[in-house]
C-alpha cells in the first residue's frame, strides 16, 4: 500500500494532475462469469479533463490498475486509475502517440509517435527523461505487441515496416519493409509468427517473428479495409475486421483459408477474445460494441451490441477483471473511458 501511495504521489508530482472520478452507473460486484455466457453490463464513465481529439490505443498495468491511453490528438498519454475510477494526470510533450506498451517485469512504458517514428521508452515510476528509439521511417509508429516472454516489442510503422526491439537493451533486432502501412497485428506464440493486416495490399502478411522473414500472405477476398485483428491460439483462428463491407473473417492460421464471415458494425477498430468463455467484443466508431458468441473454431453468433459514442472505435480487454475499456473522444476538451463488465 505504501509503494502504491509513493506512486501515485509521483505520478501527481511530475504529470499534469487531474482530479475528477468514476461517474458510476452500475454496481462493481457481479457472480463469476458462466463458462460459455457473453454479457456486457456499463459501469460507469471516467473523465479525461482537457483532451480533445482522437483518441488511439491503450494498455493496463494490472497489477496497479493503472490503464495508459494514447491520446492522439493532444500529444499526451493519460493515466488512469480503473480501480478508483479517476483521472491521474497525463504524459505530455509526445509527438502524435498512436501506441502504448508495458512491459511489466521491467516496469516500462513503451510510447509509439506517430509524428516522428520514434518509439519513447518511460520507467513507470518516473515516466521522464525517456530513452529515444528512431525506427527506420521518419514517421507512422503506431501498433506495438509485446511477446509473451516480454523479451520482445513489435512495432508497426511509416508507410511499411514493423520493427522487433529488445526491451532489455533498447535496441532495434530488426526491420522488415511492407508495401503499406501495418494495421493491426497478432502474436502467435505456438508457431512464434506475427500475423499482420496490410489494407493495402488486401492481405494479412505472415512473417517469422525471429528474423523478420516474410513466409506468406493470405488475401482478403470480397473486402477492404482490414484494420482490426485478434487470435486465438487454442483453435488457431484468426479474426480479421474489414471496413467495407463491415465483416468480420476468420482465418485458420494452420492454412489461411477463411473459414467463416458475418456482419459487424461499422468502422470497427479493436477486437478481443475472452478465451475463457469465447466471447468476442469488437469496438466500432459506429458507437456500438460487438458481442459475439464463438460456439466453435467455425461457427459464430452476433448476440448484441452494446452502445457507446459515435468516434468511440478503440478498446481494451483485461481478462482478469473482465472489464472491457472503451475510449470515447467526446467533445470540448472532455473525453471519457467507458468501462463495461463482461461477467
Amino acid at each position: 500500500m505504501r509503494n502504491y501511495r509513493k506512486l501515485i504521489a509521483i505520478l501527481f508530482l511530475i504529470l499534469v494532475a487531474g482530479g475528477l472520478g468514476f461517474l458510476l452507473i452500475t454496481p462493481t460486484h457481479a457472480p463469476a462469469p458462466t463458462q460459455g455466457v457473453c454479457s456486457i453490463q456499463l459501469q460507469g464513465r471516467i473523465p479525461l479533463p482537457n483532451t480533445s481529439g482522437r483518441i488511439d490505443h491503450m494498455d493496463l498495468d494490472s497489477s496497479k490498475q493503472i490503464l495508459f491511453v494514447a491520446a492522439l490528438g493532444n500529444n499526451s498519454v493519460s493515466l488512469v486509475d480503473v480501480t478508483k475510477g479517476m483521472f491521474l494526470g497525463s504524459v505530455i510533450g509526445l509527438r502524435g502517440p498512436q501506441g502504448v506498451a508495458f512491459v511489466k517485469p521491467y516496469q516500462r512504458v513503451y510510447i509509439s509517435n506517430v509524428g516522428d517514428g520514434t518509439v519513447y521508452v518511460y520507467n513507470e515510476t518516473s515516466l521522464s527523461r525517456p530513452v529515444v528509439i528512431q525506427l527506420p521511417a521518419s514517421s507512422g509508429a503506431d501498433n506495438m505487441r509485446v511477446s509473451p516472454d516480454s523479451r520482445r516489442l513489435f512495432v508497426g510503422y511509416g508507410s511499411g515496416g514493423i520493427a522487433s526491439i529488445d526491451t532489455i537493451s533498447d535496441r532495434i533486432l530488426w526491420s522488415t519493409a511492407l508495401i503499406g502501412h501495418p494495421e493491426s497485428f497478432q502474436f502467435d506464440s505456438s508457431s512464434n509468427r506475427i500475423y499482420a493486416n496490410v489494407p493495402a495490399g488486401n492481405y494479412v502478411v505472415v512473417l517469422d517473428s525471429t528474423n523478420g522473414t516474410i513466409i506468406s500472405r493470405w488475401p482478403i477476398l470480397g473486402a477492404t479495409g482490414n484494420y482490426a485483428m485478434a487470435i486465438d491460439e487454442v483453435h488457431a483462428r484468426l479474426f480479421v475486421a474489414t471496413r467495407s463491407p463491415n465483416e468480420m473473417f476468420v482465418i485458420d492460421t494452420a492454412t489461411g483459408e477463411t473459414v467463416a464471415t458475418f456482419p459487424l458494425s461499422s468502422d470497427s477498430d479493436d477486437i478481443f477474445l475472452d478465451s475463457g468463455t469465447g466471447c468476442i467484443y469488437v469496438s466500432a466508431g459506429e458507437g456500438l460494441v460487438d458481442v459475439i458468441k464463438q460456439v466453435n473454431p467455425d461457427t459464430y453468433s452476433v448476440l448484441t451490441h452494446a452502445a457507446t459514442s459515435p468516434g468511440a472505435r478503440t478498446s481494451l480487454f483485461d481478462p482478469l477483471s473482465k472489464r472491457l475499456f472503451v475510449a470515447d473522444p467526446g467533445s470540448n476538451h472532455q473525453g471519457y473511458i467507458w468501462v463495461y463488465s463482461t461477467r
